[in-house]
């Protein structure tokens, strides 16, 4: 299934606005009333070159032998 062009631009303009996760911009069309998957966002996300700063995973506690 192609995505359509302006669907492609609306994303994008939305992402100029403000950086949401798929998700976030998933729920924010669905509520009005796009029928789109969340899925096809991240695909248009890939193609552009999107991408969001991952959360670093906290570190290992070193475990220390008190004696």
């Amino acid at each position: 299934m192609r995505i359509n062009e302006k669907f492609d631009v609306l994303v994008l303009e939305k992402w100029k606005e403000r950086k949401r996760s798929s998700h976030k911009l998933w729920i924010d069309f669905k509520i009005k009333g796009y029928g789109v998957s969340q899925r096809q966002i991240q695909k248009i996300y890939q193609k552009h070159g999107l991408t969001m700063n991952k959360r670093s995973r906290p570190v290992q506690i070193k475990f220390v032998k008190y004696e």
